[in-house]
Formats: C-alpha cells, structure tokens, sequence
C-alpha cells in the first residue's frame, strides 16, 4: 500500500500460481470530501490589548479557523455573534479573512474590557458546521503629553507613476515629555494614495500616482503620538502636514470632446448643399491632460474629403476649441454625395511618444431645390392602335429630379388643343399617358395628335416635352390554314424535313397584322421538332427514340401547330400535324444480369439449374424477338433452351447433358459459360452474359483405411489406461466426410500367433470414434497373451450414394514385456546328510 496524498491511495495487488511469473495489478482508490469537520480555531486562547485612542479602521487582531476538508467544505467565513457589554455593538467589525477591525473610539472610562464571542462557519453541505472562540480585549490608558516635530515643514517632489512602496520622505517627532522620552509612532490620516511606517515615519506610496487625476499640490497629515507603556497616547500626539508636488509626465494622449463635454471619436454633423466657403459646420474641444511640452500637440485633418473643409488652427497647447468651416463649397452637392467622411488627427510634437488620436467627422449634405425636372427625351414619338379601349396605356413618360425628398416629387398635366385633351391624359403621379375616350380614335379621320406634357417638382421648378401621338391600323383578321390537318413520316434516329403547313391572314399585305409566324405550341415537350416561323416546314432536330415512347401512341406523335399573326393584339388559328415514328433495329438485347452466378450438386440431372432472360429494347417484331445459345465453356456439360415468359420475351434455361455427368472429385469443378441472345431483325445485334456454375460436392466415395496406419504396433503390458497406442487414419474424398472409427472383432494369439481365447484380451484396447486414436482400455498381461490383432473398419455417416462402409482392415499389436514378475521356484526338495 502506498499513499500519493491524504485523498489517494494505491494498492499493489499480486497473484502467484506457484508456476508461472507473479503478476502484480495497482488498484487506485480516490477518497471523495463530505463535509465532517468543524473548523477549529488556532493559538486559543485569544487575547490583546488595544489602546483607548486606537484609530478607528485600525486591525486589532486577526482569528483563524482551519477546516480540513476540503472545497466549499472547508470555505471558512467569520461573524461575530455577541460582544460584552453590549452598549456598542458596532464597535468591532470581522472580515472574512478573520481580521478584526476597531469601528469605534475606544474609551477607557467607559469599559476597560471586551468580550467578542467569534464564529466559524464553513460552506459545506447539506449542511454547515461551525465552531466559536472568545476574544478578550484589554483597554490601555495612556498618558497625553503630545509629541514634536523636528521639522516645521514638510515639502517633496515626485512624478506621477512610481511604482508602489517607494518611499518619498521621512518625518521624524520626538516625545514632548522629555523626562519620560516615550517612543513615538505615527498614522495618515485620510489619504489612501499613500502610508506612513509607524516606526520610521517613512512616508510610501500605495497606489500609483495620477497627476491627471489627483490635485497637483497633495497635503498629508501625519499624526504622530506616544507609545506609553506599549500603548498609543492619542491624547499625546501631534500632527503635520507633509506637502507633496506631483511631478507630471506625458502618460496622455490627445482626447477630443463634444460640445456636450463627452469624451468620442466620432462627430456627425449636417450642413446644407452649396454651403459657402468660411462658414463654421462643428465646434468641438480637444485637450491633453498632461503639462507643458508633454501637453502640445499638432491637429490636422486627413481623408479623401478632407479637402473640403480646414480648421481654425492646427496647434493646441494642452487644450483648446477647434472650429472646422467650409473650404470648398463646391464638394458639398447633395446630388453627388449624401455623406462626407474624413478624419481629425491630433498628434503630439515635442515628446518622445508622440501620443496621438483620431476622430472621424461624419458630414451628412441636406438637399435645396437647385434641379429642375428632366426628361430622358426632347421629342417623343408615340404611337396608339385605332381600337385602343379607354384607359388604354399608351407609355410611361417619366422625368427625373436631382433633388431630393418634396423637391424631386414630380407632377404631370398635358397642354393642348382641347379635341386633344378630350382623346388622351395622363396619370398627374406617375405619367401614364393613356387614351381618355376612343371615339375620337378614328385613323381614317385623323392620323397624328400634338400635345405637350409638363413636369413639375415639389419646389416649383417645370419642365416641357413634346409628343406627337400616330394612330396605327388595327387587326381584325385571323390567320386560316390551308388545311385542317397533316401528316408526316420520319424513321427514329435519322434527322429531316417532314412536312410543311400553311396558313394566310387577310389583314393589309406587308403589315404586321398579315406577316405569319409559325410555331409548335403542343405536343413536343422533349423539343424533338422545330419548325420554321416564316415557311412553316416542321423538321426533326433531335434524334426520336421510338423506343422510349408512350406504347399506348403506337408510334404517332401529334403536334399542335400555330399561326400567329404580328399584329396588336395578335390573332392565331391553330391545326393538327401527325407524324408516325418507324422503328428500326437499334437496340441490342441486354441480359438481366451481366454476372450470374450458379452452384450445382454434381449428380443434377436433366432439370434447369438456371433460368436467364434477356430484353430488347426495340418495339417492333422481329426487332425485339431473341433466340439463345451457349457460345462457350460449356464441354459439352450443359445445354440451352427456351421456355415461355411474361410479355413478349421468352427465357433461356440451362441444363445438364442429359448424356453426360457431372464429377466434382474428377473436376472441373468450375464452368464459365458465355451466353448469347441476338434478335431477328435486318443487321440482327447480340448481346451476351456471362454464366459461372460452381459444382458442389455429393457424399458419393467410400472411405478408405490408410494402410501405413495399420502397421504392427508394439504395446507395453501394464500400459496407462486411455494413454494412446498408435493412431489409425483412413480418407475419404468427399468434401462433407464424417468418418467414424469401430472394432469390428478381436483375436488373442499367442507367441507363434495362435489364437486364445478372445475373452483374455477383448477389453484391452478401443478406437476412439471420431478421431480414430487407439487406446488402452484395461490391463495388459502380455504373460497371458502375446499380442492382439484387431478388425478395424471406418464409416462416412454423411454418405448419400454408395457404400458408406470401407473394407475391413488388421492391425497387429504386439505385446512388449516388462518386469513385472518375480522368480518362482519350480520344485523344492529336502536332502538330509548323516
């Protein structure tokens, strides 16, 4: 057992079977916490004495309770519970760490003894445990005869930034009672930047020193006051103060300001477009809260439009008011840019650091009215059917404005004569010109209007265009083909014209409203087929595949074809166009599978081992009809034939030569046979697989005992019983052989192997059944017999055909001696002498 710490154990386990190597295991045992501890106090009992003008904040004395477990388990936290006499229990303060502070002024005609009974309470759970202490507390009297400074005054210089405890200065009192010349301590009042040693009087910093953020002039006040009997004499002190100057470094960088005095980097002012050059756009403040040197520093701006403005000045002596104004009144254009960026840097000249920082000023360009409105035309043609309805929109006339919000809000109204006025107007918001009342439209009467259409911003500012208005022919006829129907013949896979239609519209020669265009709008999703849109010739494009083809259309493909005229609106008729799709012999036939695999028993007979089938993707007989065969590896073992199938294919089965035989033991036990199909149709096309037939083992051989295993044995007598003699083997080629072992009979035989009586040595020796081991099965006595000749035989418990016994066969085993017998007389006879 060994120990890494006080929560883990390991524990070296060893096991030993007297014969092989000793193994050793470590088991790793973790002790997990609970909370069964109570904190205990330490250095009990606990006493002091504290002087009745100890300052007040002062610590007094520090308790500690130490729990062993361990976590939040072992936290320990301190309250004090009751202080005796009770008149002031806001005199004593404990802070977590046990440290006992005074929190009032001690008066030692009031009591000259306290009591603080103390708890400990750790943090554990369920639940807490805790322990108390008392901590007696002793009022000193002192004398009050106040101290003196050797100095009158103090006064030191330091920079900003010492580090903490560097001393400053040492002040240095002596006891006013010169006779009694007690020692004398000292205390700070009030300043938490800095602490006096009580001893020395060795004034030191705490904390690291900001001129930015204390006073420049610091005043401390040193009390200094005896130590009667080991006691402070608050009565008897003295106190004086101790000027100290902060020396200032450059540990600032620039800062700017709003106008609100919140320190940014960041200032986003507006100003109109086209404001003039001088005029001040952003106050703001910028100030270096260090001195002198350290304190200035150069402003400048920078940035892409940084041209576009300058500052009032570009030095600053530790702080100062920076006006930014308009340089170029020409970048603030509102229709070029909404918004300028650039930045103001200050950047510090005279110090090694070169402090510096950076504002962004965002200048957002509010919009004047300063842009008329302006069309993307000066004369607009337009042009209006005759049989345009009312409401009819002709265009959209649209002007633009620069400007923005109200100012680039535009308004239109037509100016005219009023027969114009009464045909058209337009939309006041979004200038839609439209046809008011189609009665006037008659292009027979009149064939040109002119109007003029105004635009009109938010702020006043308009602009004028004029449209001349044609009124254009309407088309009222209808494209008629010449025939109501067609029909066209292609062969699949082959590309070109079929058929042509035809169609005639009524409508003026050479307008719009009479020119045709053909096209195919049913019919053709797969676009096999285009036609051409001024000759109406239809022609294939892309190679029809009759064999993908719905079967319910038997080969006709109906289009619905088009003709369309170019007039507004636009008229179409439409007509039927069939076209019957040829098959032709493109398919090879294509097995179902590429690989078939097969296994056959060798004594399979005249029955189908297998059944294949193959499709030809061809829809036409005698494209798609097949006739099989074996092309190779068959030797002559196997036949093909057909038998019916499903739909139009028949299958392909595969025998056994009814005039042969199959041998696995005598091979081969492997057949790979390459199959055909080939259809009837002109340039016929074929297809092939490939057939693999295992042939699988029958139980058909007789086992046969292995002579050499039968040789003459030599056993001793007295042998071992179940100890092995020898081992009998015997074969069988058949691969699922299960041979068993037997003694078929026994013969006892003598020196000159003739026979004795069977019974002496019937139980001597057995053959193990499965293994075909010989073994000693009683007691061998070679005195009675001489050797043992058995009749062996093996058996195949899995034959299906044939004999499943092998032929009998002898083993001799002969009987070795031992000593086991000792000498016997063969006769005794008395002589007696006289």
């Amino acid at each position: 057992v060994f120990a890494n710490s006080n929560d883990h154990f390991g524990v070296i386990i060893t096991v030993h079977d007297g014969i092989n190597a000793l193994v050793k295991k470590t088991l790793h045992i973790y002790i997990e916490d609970i909370n069964d501890n109570s904190p205990a106090f330490k250095g009990l009992p606990y006493q002091v004495e504290v002087a009745e003008n100890e300052n007040v904040g002062t610590e007094i004395f520090r308790v500690f309770a130490r729990d062993i477990d361990r976590g939040n388990n072992g936290s320990v936290t301190y309250e004090i519970l009751e202080l005796l006499p009770s008149d002031n229990n806001d005199l004593f303060e404990i802070s977590k760490n046990g440290s006992i502070y005074l929190e009032g002024q001690l008066d030692f005609s009031i009591s000259t003894i306290y009591q603080l009974l103390v708890k400990a309470e750790d943090q554990g759970e369920p639940e807490t445990k805790y322990s108390t202490a008392r901590l007696i507390i002793n009022v000193i009297d002192i004398p009050n005869k106040p101290p003196e400074y050797l100095n009158s005054f103090y006064y030191v210089r330091v920079p900003e930034n010492l580090p903490v405890n560097t001393s400053i200065i040492t002040v240095t009192a002596i006891d006013g009672d010169r006779g009694i010349n007690n020692p004398v301590r000292y205390s700070i009042n009030g300043m938490k930047a800095f602490t006096v040693d009580q001893v020395t009087g060795t004034i030191s910093t705490v904390s690291l020193l900001d001129r930015e953020e204390m006073r420049e002039h610091i005043t401390i006040d040193i009390t200094a006051f005896e130590l009667v009997e080991g006691v402070k004499d608050l009565s008897a002190s003295t106190t004086t103060a101790v000027t100290v100057l902060i020396l200032d470094i450059n540990d600032n960088k620039p800062v700017f300001y709003s106008v609100h005095g919140v320190a940014t980097d960041s200032f986003h002012v507006s100003v109109p477009e086209e404001t003039a050059n001088g005029v001040p756009i952003l106050h703001l403040f910028v100030q270096d809260l260090d001195q002198g040197y350290n304190g200035t520093f150069e402003v400048f701006l920078t940035g892409a439009n940084s041209t576009a403005f300058n500052l009032n000045q570009n030095f600053v002596y530790n702080e100062g008011i920076l006006t930014l104004h308009v340089a170029n009144s020409e970048t603030l254009d509102f229709e070029k840019s909404h918004l300028l960026q650039f930045q103001i840097c200050a950047v510090e000249v005279e110090t090694q650091e070169l402090f510096s920082s950076v504002a962004v000023v965002h200048v957002d360009i509010t919009d004047r009215n300063d842009n008329s409105p302006v069309f993307d035309q000066d004369y607009i043609l337009l042009e209006v059917s005759e049989d345009s309805p009312n409401g009819y929109n002709v265009t959209c006339i649209t002007a633009t404005d620069a400007d923005s919000s109200n100012f680039r809000r535009i308004t239109y109204q037509l100016l005219g004569s009023d027969s114009v006025l009464q045909t058209f107007d337009v939309h006041p918001n979004l200038g839609t010109f439209y046809v008011k009342n189609k009665t006037f439209l008659d292009r027979e009467k009149r064939q040109q209007f002119f109007v003029t259409l105004q635009a009109r911003d938010g702020g006043g500012l308009a602009t004028n265009v004029q449209i001349e208005v044609s009124v254009s022919d309407a088309n009222d006829e209808v494209p008629i083909f010449q025939r109501n129907s067609y029909a066209g013949f292609i062969k699949e896979n082959v590309i070109k014209d079929i058929v042509q239609v035809q169609a005639f519209d009524r409508d003026q020669e050479g307008s719009p409203n009479s020119n045709i265009i053909y096209s195919i709008i049913e019919g053709d999703p797969a676009k096999h087929f285009t036609i051409n849109s001024s000759t109406g010739i239809i022609s294939v494009v892309k190679p029809l595949d009759r064999e993908s083809m719905d079967g319910s259309l038997n080969g006709i493909i109906n289009l619905t074809v088009q003709a369309r005229d170019c007039g507004n609106p636009a008229h179409s008729s439409t007509a039927q166009v069939a076209i019957k799709v040829e098959d032709v012999n493109d398919n090879e036939p294509v097995f179902n599978q590429s690989t078939i695999f097969v296994a056959v028993t060798e004594d399979q007979l005249d029955q189908c081992i297998v059944s294949i089938w193959a499709l030809d993707n061809d829809v036409t007989d005698p494209n798609r009809l097949l006739i099989y065969r074996i092309e190779d590896g068959a030797r002559g073992q196997f036949i093909i034939s057909t038998e019916k199938r499903e739909l139009h294919q028949p299958a392909a089965c595969i025998r056994v030569n009814p005039e042969s035989r199959l041998d696995y033991d005598g091979g081969p036990r492997r057949y790979r046979l390459t199959v055909a199909a080939s259809d009837f149709g002109f340039n016929p096309n074929t297809g092939y697989t490939t057939v693999e037939v295992d042939i699988l083992d029958v139980n058909d051989e007789t086992p046969v005992l292995i002579g050499s295993s039968l040789s003459n044995v030599f056993a001793r007598e007295n042998g071992r019983i179940n100890a092995t003699v020898t081992a009998i083997q015997a074969f069988d080629p058949d691969t699922d052989a299960e041979l068993h072992f037997f003694i078929r009979g026994t013969e006892c035989l003598d020196e000159d192997e003739e026979r004795l009586s069977s019974s002496l040595c019937k139980n001597w020796f057995q053959v193990m059944e499965q293994s075909g081991f010989l073994l000693y099965s009683g007691s061998v006595d070679r005195e009675s017999v001489q050797a043992v000749r058995l009749r062996i035989q093996v058996v195949d418990y899995n034959t299906v055909l044939s004999s499943n016994m092998s032929e009998e066969g002898h083993i001799k085993i002969i009987i070795a001696d031992e000593n086991d017998n000792p000498p016997e007389f063969t006769r005794m006879e008395n002589k007696s002498g006289e």
